[in-house]
């Protein structure tokens, strides 16, 4: 950046955008640890069809529906999480099973949800590279120090 372009503006566009990586990363993260380290629960779950059909996509997946599940921990404990789908005009197909943490109840996927892929890899390296860029000249100027 030049000189005239720091000062509170600057910083604030530079917090923003660390903090945009940083989620990226990690909430991609949450789902690659619930599918290695979480604990599995039976789910109730309810599906409501939102919006109108989008010709753009297959008949399979030409809805949006919402997705409410429910199911108990280790302790007893009844918990809430919610989720978005695309499915067909009658039905979508959802998981009836849940990973959650043990620690943290709170942070919960949908089995089918909690999966590694190799788009998980790209919004880790997107959120890295979003860190980076935005702060890539306070790295150069602590280099020269």
């Amino acid at each position: 950046m030049k000189g005239k372009d720091k000062g509170k503006p600057a910083f604030f566009w530079r917090a923003l955008i660390t903090f945009i990586g940083i989620f990226l990363i990690i909430s991609t993260l949450s789902n690659i640890f619930l599918f290695l380290f979480g604990a599995t629960a039976s789910a109730q779950v309810e599906t409501r069809r939102f919006g109108g059909s989008n010709p753009g996509y297959p008949a399979e997946k030409r809805y949006e529906w919402t997705v409410e599940y429910s199911f108990i921990d280790n302790e007893g404990t009844q918990h809430t999480g919610y989720t978005k789908r695309r499915g067909a005009d009658l039905s979508v197909e959802v998981s009836r099973e849940v990973k959650y943490f043990s620690f943290a109840p709170f942070i919960s996927s949908l089995s089918d949800e909690a999966i590694i892929s190799p788009l998980q890899m790209v919004s880790i390296a997107i959120g890295g590279f979003l860190i980076y860029s935005v702060n890539w000249d306070l790295n150069k100027k602590r280099a020269k120090k």
